[in-house]
């Protein structure tokens, strides 16, 4: 009895550790996907790309052709192109401010960002807030406007984005088990939530219930076991199981407000 309760605080211990950890760490899912492309134009990282019909990369806006992807790096005569995974964006709030959960599209300024508007295409999902009175996060640039074929002056930042795999449809929500649980939990804590989020919240959430109701298992059967070995330590064993219990409960407690903590970030 002894080896297996010492066992199950190992593995408490553990698996605690693990969902604190990956409640704090939303850059866990910071790794993308690119592709060099040689170019002779100037890009910046964060600038989003399309490719005129040449085939040569261009700052992608709402005259170019198809947007591709984002400029993650960049060196002399070539930039890195991603387009899945999770990279920095050059957005601007002039079609409203960015916050944690908001969906980035592609805007009339070009190889900028700004919150999806109705019939442009998604760029991916903003995971962190910039504030707008936040004057050193912000640097006011000119950008050409396609739209109106000028120049037009807008603030411009740097936001984390989790690039969306479904570039192509302008406010596709998608189909599919992650898609609906993504909107489940919008419809939870009213906003916006980000994909890493909703995973990283199935993840602690069934964790922690998995856990919970692991332990209770576990040391059920040891204990039923034990009193049957030996009645007379009945009380002490009784006792051990209400621990157990206990311990279980908070557990599940814990995982379901981290979860929660998870989704309601952005808000």
């Amino acid at each position: 009895m002894k080896y297996g309760v010492k066992n199950i605080r190992l593995v408490s211990f553990v698996s605690l550790s693990l969902m604190i950890i990956l409640s704090f760490s939303p850059s866990i899912a910071g790794a993308y996907m690119a592709t060099q492309y040689s170019t002779s134009a100037d890009f910046s990282v964060g600038n989003l790309v399309a490719f005129d019909a040449s085939g040569q990369p261009v700052l992608a806006s709402l005259v170019t052709s198809d947007y591709s992807g984002v400029v993650s790096s960049k060196s002399k005569g070539s930039i890195d192109i991603a387009n899945s995974g999770t990279v920095n964006v050059l957005v601007s709030d002039v079609d409203g401010p960015i916050k944690s959960g908001s969906r980035i599209g592609v805007s009339a300024f070009a190889g900028i960002g700004t919150i999806l508007q109705s019939g442009r295409t998604m760029v991916g999902i903003a995971l962190e807030s910039i504030d707008g009175g936040a004057s050193n996060l912000w640097q006011t640039i000119k950008v050409s406007n396609g739209s109106t074929n000028s120049s037009s002056t807008v603030r411009i930042a740097q936001v984390l984005v989790q690039l969306s795999q479904d570039s192509g449809n302008s406010q596709s929500s998608g189909t599919g088990l992650v898609n609906s649980i993504q909107q489940a939990a919008n419809n939870l804590v009213g906003h916006s939530v980000a994909i890493w989020q909703v995973i990283a919240a199935l993840v602690i959430g069934l964790g922690s219930l998995i856990l919970a109701f692991g332990l209770l298992f576990s040391s059920g059967r040891e204990s039923f076991l034990s009193l049957g070995r030996n009645p007379l330590a009945s009380d002490v064993i009784l006792h051990g199981m209400w621990r157990i219990l206990a311990v279980s409960v908070v557990i599940m407690l814990l995982g379901l407000t981290i979860t929660y903590f998870i989704l309601k970030v952005g808000s």
